[in-house]
């Protein structure tokens, strides 16, 4: 009888391991990409993260550290560690596409929200964070994330250039707010999400 049960807990166990071997672990995983700036907008900024010179490189690894394939672009977001401080478009920022041989993926295109952080981005896979830090500094038009640009962000807007530098109306990124932001935010005033 015993050896009946404890053959049975062998079987379960050896079938099991090949399926927890194609999880993903996010702590196994990685995300890099240069350090830099990129605008951010509802309807999508000017330039994406390649022409920026930002493409985000992510690898996928399960708990041995060995690569996954086939993982799909919308289990692989990109975010704030703060998810206040970007709001993305619905099915916008994911992965270019599902994860590769070597369980590589990137990040190479337009960015669609609102919101501004200096820095400090993730890489999520299934909702958990790969512990890598992203240094990109995103900033936006839409500065109060409602994934529209309006009236409100106007008066944040106007308030900003009272000031010598403020990071969320630095569009034009040159570390001083000023007419030069007025031409960029102008050119996304009612900008919003696709539906």
């Amino acid at each position: 009888m015993y050896r009946r049960v404890f053959a049975l807990a062998l079987g379960i166990v050896a079938l099991a391991q090949p399926a927890l071997a194609q999880v993903p672990d996010p702590a196994m995983s990685t995300a890099t990409s240069a350090s830099g700036h990129i605008l951010m907008s509802p309807g999508g900024g000017y330039e994406s993260l390649a022409d920026a010179g930002l493409t985000i490189t992510v690898v996928i690894n399960d708990s041995g550290g060995s690569p996954i394939s086939g993982v799909a672009a919308d289990r692989i977001r990109l975010d704030s560690s703060n998810p206040a401080d970007l709001v993305e478009c619905a099915a916008d920022n994911i992965a270019d596409g599902a994860t590769d041989g070597t369980g590589t993926t990137t990040f190479s295109g337009i960015l669609f929200g609102g919101g501004f952080k200096q820095g400090d981005l993730r890489v999520y896979v299934d909702g958990v964070a790969i512990p890598s830090v992203i240094d990109i500094e995103i900033n936006s038009p839409d500065n109060d994330a409602s994934l529209q640009v309006d009236i409100v962000d106007v008066v944040n807007f106007a308030a900003d250039l009272a000031l010598p530098t403020a990071f969320r109306s630095d569009l034009w990124r040159d570390d001083v707010t000023d007419i030069a932001d007025i031409s960029v935010f102008s050119s996304f005033f009612v900008d919003f999400c696709a539906p």
